[in-house]
Formats: C-alpha cells, structure tokens, sequence
C-alpha cells in the first residue's frame, strides 16, 4: 500500500508514520520529499523482510528522517512498544496498517490516521485513546468582518483565518460532525453582506456540500454525503441534523454538479420556467441558472434570446447551448435586440437594471416576468430605478419573484433533469476555485462577472 500525496497533505499535524514493510518497498519517491517538506520527525518501519530485501526505505528516505529504532521482529511478535517513546502530547501518529491499529488500541495506544484505498481516513474517538494526546486539527474558516458598500474586497470584508478542532472531541449534542467538500459562492451573498446578516468574527455559510465525520443523528452516518444551504464557510463544522439532506450522487455527475445544475441553481430554472410562452428572453444567460434556463426551453420548444457581458460568453449561448439569439449587452442595445426578434413572452430575469426596462418595453401582454436576481446593482452605491413599471398594468404582465428553490418537492425535477445531464445534452460550466482560502476571491470575482458558469469552491480532496 503506497501513501498517496492527497493523504499525506491532510494530515497536517503528523510527526510520526508507522508502516509496514510491504508499503516500504513499494513507496513513491514523493513520499520522501512529502516527509521533508512537512518536517516530520520519526519514520518507524516494521520489516518483515529485512533479511531478504535489506532496508526497503533507506534508499528512498533521508537516512536522517529515519528513527534509529527500527523494528525487525516481524508482524507476528510485534508488540507495540517501539512507538510508546512517542506517545507525548506534541506528537500525533499515522499508520497504513490496520492490523496493527487494532493491535495498539487494545494496548492502550493512540493512532490516529489509518490510510487506506490511497486514502486517509479518520477515526472517530475511543476510550482507549488518552485525552492528552488527542490530535488538534486545523481549521481554516472564511469570516465576516465588515459590510461592503460596493464591491467585495478579500482581506477587508471577508478575511480567512485557522483555528484549531479537536475533531474526536467536539461536541455534538445530537448534531453531525461534517467535513466541507464544495462550497457555493451565490450572488444573494452580496445582500447578505451588505445587511450584516453574519454576525462580525463569524464564517460565512451557504449552498454547500460535505461528509459525515461523527453523527449524533441516527439518520447521519460517518461517510455519508450530505447537502444544505447553511453549510459554513470552514473545514469543518457542527450542524443540527434537521438543516441536513442526505446526497445521492448519481453515475456519472460531478459531485460539485449538485450546488450548480442538479443543485439550487437548476432548480430556480426548473420553478421559474415551467409553464412558459413562446418567446423568451433570459439575462446574464451565461450563469449558472441562466445556461440552465436556456438549455431547458430550447428542449421544450421554446424560443430562446439570451444576453451576457463579454463575446466568449455570448459564444457559448449560441454555440453550445442553442440560443436562437445571444447578444453582448455591453455593445449592443438591448431595447434594439428585444424590439426585432420579441416580442417578449417570458423574461428571466438575472440582473436587473437596464435590461428589465428593455424587456418591458418589449413583452408581449399577458408576458411573466421571472425576477431572480438583480446582480447589475452589486458594486453601487444606488440601486437602478426602474422606469417603465407602467407596462405591467398596460399590457397585463405577471411578476414573479424568486429567490431560490427548496429541493423538498423536487422529484420531479431530478427524474427529468439528471438523465439530461448524464447524457450530455444539458451542458454546464464551472469555474472551479481550489482551497477555502481562496472562497473569497470566488465570491468577489463573481459579482465583478469574472467567473464563467457556475463559480464552485473546493474545499475537501474527496470532491
């Protein structure tokens, strides 16, 4: 069994690794530099086979990062008294060898990491482990520090810091312990900011998902994908089992696919374009609700005129997900686009501003407009004001606003959407960010419209 890099990374806090002799012949060269890099400070390797094989890692490890006292006896009459030297409350222990784990714990000894499948798994905490040397984790957290007046900047608004978790030891009661993969930076978060609806020092939360690490909850189980729209922006977090749903991935689909197309996004589609008219008209058509909108309505019949702001974007609209007509709205005048290809039957609209003014002018009577989000105003001072209400009552419109969709009562749209998916013929982009350090840049890029598609934060190496 070779350690992979993923799993050597995660274990931040290791100064000692405890192998076998079968994972010491076998092991990657970048194991040594991992090692180097992280200033672990004892190797013990239980070899079986020294006899025959001479030191399997000694000319893979620096002879210097080697404890000297190497254990020869063989699997069998291994007793676990090697590492007792170690058993301090600075030192925190890795092994790739189940056996011997079981072995330790009867006796008394703490290991902590078990690697296994290139993996590196956590468990959970036992009596037989002693508190003074339960391991301390890092936990990296996105925090609120004050409200923006126009734009997003990192560092001022948002700050990332660490903090430390015991994660064996962390309170539950009665909640689920769990483990952020991908997060979900949303434009709505930019009103949230702005209305201090996190307290100062707290972690942003949102659309996310995670892993179950420990479970009070008879209906969470350690391993188990789970989603929420209150998943913190931190590694690692306590949540009450009721703001938790159980995820199924489905062959074939992206885990991160679940915050985008098959996530809240899809569904804001879903709701708000069912039932639709002939001609419509969708903003920032390019996004993560948007290309899911236009793509819909075109397998539904309907045609489809879509807007975004830069000519890659409107490429995208017309060549890949077959918009009948996709425009720049920053170099050609939407009141003039609307006037010769609408009337306008149905707006969805992303954005606000300027271009619901356009698509008023230009509905159609008896039109729905779909109101979902008004990213032009992020950035100002002011929001835009509206000026030609007067055509919902002159020409008889319905106005509709929504802001997300719950996924209870969604079956519908899980039976008809994820096989459209998995075969290809709803396409999906993402701007994917790595490491929650870097969340707040994602946000701020996508209300700037730096991003393509749906912008994702991947926190956890098993997304």
């Amino acid at each position: 069994m070779i350690f992979s890099k993923a799993a050597l990374c995660e274990a931040r806090n290791v100064q000692l690794f405890f192998v076998d002799s079968f994972m010491g012949i076998l092991v990657h060269q970048e194991l040594a530099d991992i090692i180097t890099d992280r200033q672990i400070r004892y190797i013990i390797v239980l070899n079986k086979f020294r006899q025959n094989c001479g030191d399997p890692a000694s000319t893979i490890l620096d002879p210097s990062l080697v404890d000297p006292n190497w254990c020869s006896a063989g699997h069998s009459s291994y007793n676990g008294e090697v590492i007792a030297p170690f058993l301090r409350d600075d030192v925190t222990i890795a092994t790739n060898c189940g056996k011997h784990l079981q072995s330790l714990i009867k006796r008394g000894y703490g290991l902590f990491f078990h690697v296994n499948r290139f993996k590196l798994r956590w468990f959970p905490a036992l009596s037989s482990i002693p508190t003074s040397i339960a391991m301390s984790t890092v936990n990296g957290r996105v925090l609120f520090v004050e409200p923006p007046i126009t734009y997003i900047e990192p560092g001022k608004h948002i700050r990332y810091s660490e903090e430390k978790i015991d994660l064996p030891g962390v309170g539950l009661s009665g909640g689920v312990l769990v483990k952020t993969l991908i997060l979900s930076p949303d434009p709505y978060m930019r009103g949230k900011l702005g209305r201090n609806a996190w307290p100062v020092g707290s972690p942003l939360s949102g659309y996310g998902i995670g892993v179950v690490v420990r479970s009070d909850a008879s209906n969470f189980k350690e391993g188990e994908f789970v989603y929420s729209s209150s998943i913190s922006w931190e590694h690692y977090a306590v949540y009450p089992a009721r703001s938790l749903y159980p995820l199924e991935v489905a062959d074939g689909v992206p885990l991160s696919y679940y915050v985008g197309v098959l996530g809240m996004p899809g569904l804001t589609a879903w709701y708000g374009l069912k039932n639709s008219g002939e001609t419509l008209f969708v903003s920032a058509a390019s996004g993560a609700v948007g290309s899911v909108v236009v793509q819909l309505a075109k397998i539904w019949g309907l045609k489809v005129i879509g807007s975004a702001g830069r000519d890659d974007k409107v490429a995208f609209l017309r060549d890949e997900i077959g918009a009948d007509v996709a425009f720049n709205y920053k170099t050609e005048d939407p009141y003039e686009v609307l006037a010769k290809h609408g009337p306008v039957d149905v707006f969805f609209d992303n954005t606000n501003g300027p271009q619901l003014d356009a698509a008023l002018a230009n509905a159609n009577v008896g039109g729905r407009f779909v109101i979902c989000g008004y990213i032009y105003n992020y950035g100002r001072s002011e929001f835009y004001s509206v000026k030609n209400t007067p055509f919902i009552l002159t020409r008889d419109l319905t106005v509709r606003a929504l802001s997300g969709s719950s996924r209870k009562g969604s079956e519908e749209f899980y039976e008809v959407v994820t096989p459209l998916v998995q075969s290809g013929k709803v396409k999906y982009k993402e701007t994917r960010v790595i490491g929650l350090e870097h969340a707040g840049q994602a946000l701020a890029d996508l209300l700037t419209g730096d991003n393509f598609g749906k912008s994702i934060v991947v926190v956890g190496d098993d997304a």
